[in-house]
């Protein structure tokens, strides 16, 4: 059984708009590209992550930047696992 995690957060872009990025946390490359593929048609931005861990270590600039300054220290603990 596959499991698959998407995660949605709002992002400002240089221009000082917001969007929507959506990562797709999914082991199984044919099922993750698909999901990217289908968000992309209706205009959001996506990224993809083969791992959980992955997306800690390599999402978690994404993550830091939704997280609230006070609230920074549960990101370190969770990337300490």
């Amino acid at each position: 059984m596959s499991r698959v995690l998407i995660s949605c957060m709002r992002m400002m872009t240089p221009h000082g708009k917001h969007e929507l990025l959506i990562s797709i946390v999914e082991n199984k490359t044919c099922v993750r590209e698909s999901l990217s593929s289908f968000f992309r048609s209706l205009g959001y931005k996506t990224k993809e992550y083969p791992t959980a861990e992955d997306y800690l270590v390599k999402g978690s600039s994404d993550v830091a930047a939704c997280i609230p300054e006070r609230n920074s220290s549960q990101l370190e603990r969770i990337r300490a696992l």
